[in-house]
């Protein structure tokens, strides 16, 4: 299994940058990113779009870009972003990167987004969890649960990436590709039926309140 974590140390030194100054400029805890660089933790897809701004890994920022909030901070370091627009080296990052700190919502899009998909082509959440495992990345099936019932806010990278093979397709599709769209109830069931293909539930407004 292939996670799409690119060669994060590599690129830092070849910008010149400490590990601290990369885990400010990311918002990144520097012991975490330590553990990340060796290939000892994970990374959530939050911390992997905020580290691929300030390293410059376009490709990479071109794929999570569907699923940012691109509402920009105001400042960092309490200098106002607008004075760092002509800025060079680490204050240019350093605005790059505030720019593109609003990212909460990127780990609740992919979620919804293997959900939707998970429903479409008919696989439990049980069934989800085993072929995981099976691949390499144990998981219960109640964290699954928790993920899609917003009681677990993010997810990592190596799960979105277990998770997209597990359903027949790739982490980049996830991230850059359209939201998977029921082909019968279109995502939007009447009011009180549940669609029979997906398993959404009608609801006041089209609202899936499965």
């Amino acid at each position: 299994m292939t996670t799409p974590v690119p060669p994060l140390r590599a690129a830092r030194l070849a910008k010149n940058l400490s590990l601290r100054a990369v885990a400010q400029l990311a918002d990144v805890d520097p012991g975490h990113l330590s553990k990340v660089e060796r290939g000892e933790s994970q990374l959530s897809v939050e911390s992997l779009y905020r580290l691929a701004v300030v390293l410059e890994f376009d490709d990479l920022v071109e794929q999570l870009a569907p699923c940012i909030n691109t509402d920009a901070s105001t400042e960092v370091w309490g200098i106002p972003s607008d004075a760092l627009a002509d800025a060079d080296g680490p204050l240019r990052l350093a605005r790059a990167a505030a720019e593109n700190r609003a990212t909460a919502p990127i780990s609740a899009e992919v979620i919804a987004r293997l959900r939707a998909l998970r429903r479409i082509r008919k696989v439990s959440a049980q069934v989800l969890a085993e072929r995981m495992t099976a691949a390499g990345y144990p998981i219960k099936r109640s964290v699954i649960a928790n993920l899609e019932s917003g009681r677990r806010a993010e997810v990592s990278v190596d799960h979105l990436v277990a998770a997209a093979e597990a359903l027949g397709t790739t982490a980049e599709a996830i991230l850059s590709g359209p939201m998977p769209t029921c082909p019968t109830c279109k995502g939007e069931p009447p009011t009180g039926f549940t669609c029979n293909t997906c398993g959404a539930n009608g609801a006041e407004g089209g609202e899936d309140r499965a």
